[in-house]
């Protein structure tokens, strides 16, 4: 799932902390190791937006079609399961135009 780091999970917390969204007070640290966690409110708030990026739509780079993130998910996994199968011989990731 590396090929949707950038556009899906690292565009979301840019998009999440530049506007100051979410700021470093939202964090707790519940013990000693350091860890951070969002107070339960803030967490519902986070997933709001991730639905949010999840329905947000793209064009499948194998399909051609405009689809959700969460189609398009979908549709890889598809694609890796059949690799795994041996019904393709590759796994064709997706790559974002720039």
């Amino acid at each position: 799932m590396e090929e949707f780091r950038a556009n899906l999970v690292e565009s979301l917390v840019a998009y999440l902390i530049n506007p100051n969204i979410f700021t470093p007070k939202e964090f707790t640290s519940p013990d000693k190791k350091l860890e951070s966690i969002f107070s339960r409110i803030r967490s519902k708030s986070f997933l709001k937006h991730w639905e949010e990026k999840l329905q947000s739509d793209v064009t499948h780079l194998h399909t051609g079609y405009q689809v959700n993130f969460r189609r398009c998910l979908e549709l890889q996994l598809r694609e890796y399961v059949t690799c795994l199968m041996g019904d393709v011989d590759m796994y064709r990731p997706m790559s974002w135009k720039l």
